[in-house]
């Protein structure tokens, strides 16, 4: 299955929203599926948002930590992967996360479940918040970079200009692989 992960913050800057959005969108045109974690805002949701726009949810994957985890916003048609332990994501959190004593069970939970929506991908696109390395994004991120599955990385201070120059490197990139 080609896929390629939509990570970020909950609290993206426009330019963020506008580079997960065309990045989704040129992903969904290039025959790709588009992994996420289903966040009820920021950069999961607009991925969603875009899969529901291209009338494409069913080339959408999301990731939950839990079953009930923002159910009642996701679109029909969507497919559901549900942490259940599998012994890989949650040795994940071991291996990436960098202070594990500090998490509760939830927020293991949620970073065990990035090891699934990254794995397998073909590129990994992440908006990170202005605490880079802190969050789901930031052990998204890791996980990406000890797989070896390539980063495009939109930063909260990037410049519109900026945004379009990567897309324009991550569409390439697509269309390349």
């Amino acid at each position: 299955m080609k896929k390629i992960a939509i990570i970020g913050s909950r609290e993206p800057t426009k330019i963020q929203e506008l580079f997960a959005s065309a990045t989704t969108g040129i992903s969904l045109k290039l025959g790709y599926n588009i992994a996420t974690g289903m966040s009820p805002k920021g950069i999961d949701y607009i991925a969603v948002l875009t899969c529901v726009k291209n009338k494409k949810t069913d080339r959408l994957y999301l990731y939950l930590p839990w079953s009930n985890f923002s159910r009642n916003l996701i679109p029909e048609g969507a497919h559901i992967i549900v942490y259940n332990r599998q012994k890989d994501w949650t040795e994940s959190v071991y291996k990436y996360h960098p202070n594990i004593p500090s998490l509760s069970e939830g927020a293991f939970k949620l970073h065990a479940r990035n090891y699934g929506i990254v794995e397998g991908c073909t590129a990994i696109v992440a908006c990170p918040s202005y605490k880079p390395g802190y969050g789901g994004t930031g052990q998204g991120m890791r996980i990406a970079g000890g797989l070896g599955i390539p980063l495009f990385i939109c930063w909260p201070k990037e410049t519109r200009e900026n945004a379009l120059k990567l897309a324009k490197c991550f569409k390439s990139f697509l269309e390349e692989n």
